[in-house]
């Protein structure tokens, strides 16, 4: 029982303890990667997050600090899996409102199937808070069509004023 948990517990890390180190890609690392195995299962989906800074016209890297009221899009990516999810984007609430905002909900299909592997959201803006910081959150998940095939990815980004 004890080396079931501890199992369990490394793969929880393993899937979901990122390193804060911020990257020059924009992308974060997908919780699950594709692959089948000798019984034939099924591909599980591979999610990618990718931010633009529209303003500046470069990616924003996981954990970056971008500059408050830059423009910036979220996009949703899978390797060529089909799969029906959706898309979220939240910032910290001003004082006296619940503490995180809902900005931005996408649903998608994405796949082979529909011929796009990509979803992307609408234009967002970086904004802050009267302290001049926010801390912006993006996460999506999905569901394929195989048995077991799920996945999940998240994303967070900072905006300060200059």
């Amino acid at each position: 029982m004890k080396t079931s948990i501890a199992v369990a517990a490394l793969g929880l890390c393993a899937l979901g303890c990122d390193s804060p180190t911020a990257t020059t890609a924009a992308v974060n690392p997908p919780l699950f990667h594709a692959q089948g195995n000798a019984q034939g299962n099924a591909v599980r989906p591979v999610l990618t997050i990718s931010v633009s800074d529209l303003t500046t016209g470069q990616p924003i890297a996981r954990q970056q600090i971008v500059t408050a009221g830059d423009a910036f899009q979220v996009t949703v990516s899978t390797g060529g899996t089909d799969c029906a999810g959706q898309l979220v984007v939240t910032a910290l609430g001003a004082s006296g409102a619940p503490p995180s905002a809902l900005v931005q909900v996408l649903p998608y299909i994405v796949g082979s199937s529909v011929g796009s592997n990509s979803a992307t959201g609408g234009t967002l803006t970086a904004g802050v808070l009267p302290n001049g910081t926010n801390d912006w959150k993006i996460s999506t998940s999905c569901n394929g069509a195989d048995t077991n095939q799920f996945a999940f990815s998240r994303f967070e980004f900072f905006a300060k004023a200059p």
